[in-house]
């Protein structure tokens, strides 16, 4: 039997439906009778990134200039997945595409996964580590990596402290595989 819900949706107004996102006001009734609204972003997309490294346990970074926030940011190579792929797959994907490495498939791990933003909006990123990447190319989409980079553990905390490594996905994701998944 479903546990029935915390808060009821009493009405949905669309906002905006595009491509990557789509927002809606909702109308929620919460347990006291009381309605409220909630205005949320929803993805079209899951998302999945990973902490990877060579054979000298380096890590590989790829530097992005976010339009958005109109910075750049060292990130782990990340990307939507596909509705017809795996995590799996978009991981292995990535890699190539924004970092010119390869894995094999049984070279992957996966972690676990999180809301970036669970209070306004249904975001899911999936977070792989992966072992024995090889750079086998410099020849990465030049309209989305400024940068590639091989880096300690030293360096990558060190990235984070200075503000060098920005991107929440990425610090989330460095952080658990350094200091959670190898313990």
């Amino acid at each position: 039997m479903e546990k029935e819900k915390f808060w009821k949706v009493k009405d949905s107004i669309p906002a905006f439906d595009g491509k990557w996102i789509s927002m809606k006001r909702d109308m929620i009734e919460i347990p006291d009778g009381s309605m409220i609204e909630f205005e949320g972003v929803y993805y079209n997309f899951e998302g999945a990134g990973v902490v990877a490294r060579n054979s000298e346990n380096k890590i590989v970074l790829v530097k992005n200039y976010r339009y958005l926030t109109d910075f750049y940011s060292w990130e782990v190579p990340a990307g939507a997945i596909d509705k017809n792929k795996t995590p799996e797959e978009t991981i292995i994907n990535e890699l190539k595409e924004e970092a010119g490495c390869i894995v094999k498939k049984e070279d992957l791990k996966y972690l676990g996964f999180c809301h970036p933003s669970i209070g306004s909006s249904n975001q899911k990123l999936h977070f792989f580590t992966a072992k024995n990447v090889e750079q086998i190319s410099e020849d990465y989409d030049k309209n989305e990596i400024i940068e590639c980079g091989w880096f300690t553990n030293e360096e990558v905390c060190e990235m984070i402290k200075t503000g060098e490594i920005k991107d929440q996905f990425s610090m989330s994701m460095l952080l658990w595989e350094m200091f959670l998944d190898s313990q």
